[in-house]
């Protein structure tokens, strides 16, 4: 044994050890001096701002120092000991497990990450800014401080540029994932100056449009996307903003003919000189499609509005109020000829339109490519999220104690099972969740047209299944937190209302989810022919047989045989392949059944073929979005597999495996529906996944998930809420006798007082 295995090892005995402390029932009390500091440098020109909150403080909490014990309730034992735990140190922590166990599954190489810490460092020096303490602030004093954080981070401290969105697009990533974090609002507001109006540019336009690069870079020309519109959001073909061609000026006329084509949810109207405004472009009184054009919204240098521009806020949202959005309509505005983003079709002085593309369709797709962008940003948004919502609700477990043996001290509710059985799955569906992030932000970072459908299906099938399933999980944490996860200032309701928007940004989840859908039928056309030889990509109907016998046949010995790779993938590969075919069968027949129905209308022959179509897929629809989801899951499973299997740190493998087990235990519960009444699964079989789900998650231990928690690798920054107890969580001092989390609550009351005598000396917390 190597001599760091042997210290690991001794780690590892120590934690056992203090874990196992906790049930003998002598109440004792954690002898500490942890000091919450608040101390921030206030600049003037943000005191009147921020009020009372930020009032530099200096509290130091104070136990009896007789009682110097450590207490952790675990399911077995009850033992008391006089020693507590070992703090690591810095340089410690830096090579544990937990940082190798970050290592392994961040996306970002040790380049890609300066940029993290970078952006890191530079929120942790200006507390006046980066402060959990906005949530009374009034809808203005948000909007005011999203620009202002933004404002220092790009202009001051240099962290974002053009420069690096257009080279090194994975560091760019990093240090937004780090903006992140801290606030959806802000990364979202840097996204759009950055990748929306600045990639777009640099995506859609040509060449002589990079005379904006430099003053996206200073925040000079500050810019928005304008897709969507009030009547107009999935259907983004159907939008009806339009821009005419004028031969006799060389402009375009944008218009928005109605009060519905207005431009809605338009993010950073409050602060943009340009919008990119996606609108039908009509040459000679022919209609060639959405493009895009850069229409001025305010002067660069008064910010006063244009002539023909109206400006709107969109008010108050659910979530994500630091970030500013509105609406734009336009009354008959001319912009240049030259300000049609035009890599993918133009108009010449003469009035020709000129496109590289036969297909009108991939002409579209390429249009929206920035979409693509955004899907896969979500997706990773979507896991950070989630990981600090299971953080604070970890932290909060540890420390919450109801119920137990009499006479002795109640039980952490960690121990419960009921607990357990919700908190662990999502670990698990964490990193099958993270990893299918990761190879997102891959394919877009190495995007080439070979790829580009794999990116497009994934990105969109990702970041409709996960959004999904992480906002369903996100109630429960909240849940699971009971009445104090519902006080706004622990975040779990601040981020369930701001992650709830992630099911229809960059496109609605059904929608995507159809996108999927298209791609695991195939070309319509071949499935409308019963060509279905080709319907799939891998397989053919001959191996789905074989797929299904192999699924059906397989008689389990034993439990470990339900982890055998081979088992598990063949089993949701002939899932989702069974439920294409027959979604493709119906559809063929149902197809089939339209077209020979004889109509009394006089419909034109192409026309009918059209409206039969697409009543028979609406027809289908939701047994394709069934499909769709059984497609996802067997390739987030197949990537979290493939992962396990390619790590060669062998303690990071074993608890990888760990989880990965429980993802497929947890997968295969959640479809014993569709198994048992497809007879693919035996009935015995269903009996043992219920048997299996509490014996693994009965076997992961304290020390791996405070290990998982600590893999999240959040700063103490990005986790304010007082039920954590994340300082101590992360050092693993938990379960203590009193718990620091009561007296952070009442401090973090006690800031916004609206009425009452409330104060730290009457409530005993200034001893």
């Amino acid at each position: 044994m190597s001599k760091v295995d042997k210290k690991k090892k001794e780690k590892k005995s120590k934690f056992q050890k203090f874990l196992s402390d906790q049930q003998q029932g002598n109440p004792s009390v954690n002898k500490s001096n942890s000091t919450e500091q608040q101390n921030v440098e206030i600049g003037q020109r943000r005191f009147d701002m921020l009020k009372a909150h930020l009032n530099p403080t200096n509290i130091q909490q104070k136990v009896p120092e007789q009682e110097n014990k450590k207490v952790v309730t675990t399911n077995s034992t009850t033992t008391t000991t006089d020693k507590e735990p070992t703090k690591l140190t810095e340089s410690e922590q830096a090579s544990t497990f937990s940082q190798q166990l970050f290592t392994y599954t961040s996306p970002f190489s040790p380049k890609e990450l300066k940029h993290y810490q970078k952006v890191l460092q530079a929120m942790k020096q200006r507390p006046d800014l980066f402060h959990p303490f906005d949530l009374d602030f009034s809808r203005k004093e948000k909007l005011d401080l999203n620009i202002e954080r933004m404002k220092y981070l790009v202009l001051e401290k240099k962290c974002f540029s053009m420069d690096t969105v257009e080279h090194d697009i994975m560091s760019h990533f990093a240090a937004t994932a780090a903006v992140a974090s801290f606030s959806n609002d802000l990364s979202t507001k840097i996204y759009l100056q950055f990748n929306f109006w600045g990639g777009s540019l640099l995506s859609l336009g040509t060449e002589k449009h990079r005379k904006y690069i430099e003053k996206i870079d200073n925040l000079e020309y500050m810019g928005c996307y304008g897709l969507t519109e009030l009547s107009h959001g999935s259907n983004v073909k159907g939008v009806t903003t339009t821009a005419t061609y004028c031969k006799e000026s060389g402009t375009f006329e944008i218009n928005s003919p109605s009060y519905e084509a207005c431009k809605w949810w338009i993010g950073n109207t409050r602060h943009c000189h340009f919008a990119l405004v996606y609108a039908q472009l009509v040459v000679d009184n022919v209609n060639h499609g959405v493009h895009c054009f850069i229409v001025p919204i305010r002067d660069v240098n008064t910010n006063e509005i244009l002539p023909g521009v109206v400006v709107g806020d969109c008010s108050v949202k659910e979530g994500l109020n630091f970030l500013d959005n509105g609406f734009l309509m336009f009354k008959k505005v001319h912009i240049p000829r030259e300000n049609l983003l035009d890599k993918h079709g133009e108009v010449t002085l003469e009035g020709k339109y000129v496109t590289p593309y036969k297909s009108a369709n991939q002409r579209f797709g390429a249009m929206l490519s920035s979409l693509t962008m955004g899907r896969s940003v979500l997706t990773g948004g979507s896991c950070t999220i989630l990981a600090k919502c299971l953080t604070t609700c970890i932290g909060y477990s540890f420390e919450r104690r109801q119920f137990g043996i009499s006479n002795r001290p109640e039980y952490p509710v960690i121990n419960f099972q009921s607990q357990q059985n919700e908190l662990y799955p999502m670990l698990a569906q964490y990193f099958a969740f993270k990893f299918g992030a990761n190879h997102v932000l891959y394919l877009y970072a190495n995007r080439t047209p070979n790829n580009s459908q794999e990116l497009h299906v994934t990105s969109a099938g990702f970041k409709a299944y996960i959004s999904d399933v992480v906002e369903t999980n996100l109630v429960k944490l909240r849940e699971k937190c009971g009445g104090l996860g519902y006080a706004l200032y622990n975040r779990i309701a601040e981020s369930i209302c701001n992650h709830d928007i992630f099911k229809t940004f960059e496109g609605d989840n059904v929608v995507l989810l159809q996108e999927v859908s298209k791609f695991i039928v195939g070309d319509y056309k071949k499935t409308t022919e019963q060509k279905y030889s080709n319907i799939f990509s891998s397989v053919g109907y001959y191996v789905l047989d074989s797929l299904n016998n192999t699924a059906r046949n397989r008689n389990l010995k034993n439990s470990q045989q339900l982890y055998d790779h081979n088992y598990y993938l063949s089993l949701f590969q002939f899932k989702y392949e069974r439920q294409t075919q027959s979604a493709a069968q119906r559809l063929r027949n149902i197809l089939e059944g339209l077209r020979s129905t004889a109509t009394t209308q006089k419909i034109p022959k192409s026309q009918k073929k059209e409206i039969d179509s697409f009543n028979a897929w609406n027809m289908v629809q939701c047994q394709l979005i069934e499909a769709s989801k059984g497609y996802i899951e067997f390739t987030l499973l197949n990537l979290f597999h493939k992962k396990v299997e390619e790590c060669t740190n062998k303690n990071v493998q074993k608890l990888l495996k760990k989880l990965l087990n429980i993802f497929i235990i947890c997968l295969i519960e959640k479809n014993l529906s569709y198994f048992l009444t497809h007879e693919v699964i035996k009935p015995e079989t269903g009996k043992l996944i219920i048997k299996e789900k509490a014996k693994l998650i009965s076997q992961l231990t304290y020390e791996e998930v405070i290990d998982i928690v600590r893999s999240f690798n959040l700063d103490e920054l990005f986790v304010p809420a007082p039920i954590a107890n994340y300082s101590n969580l992360i050092d693993g001092k938990v379960s203590t006798i009193p718990s620091p989390v009561y007296p952070n609550v009442l401090k973090h009351a006690l800031k916004s007082q609206a009425f009452g005598n409330a104060n730290e000396e009457n409530l005993g917390l200034m001893q």
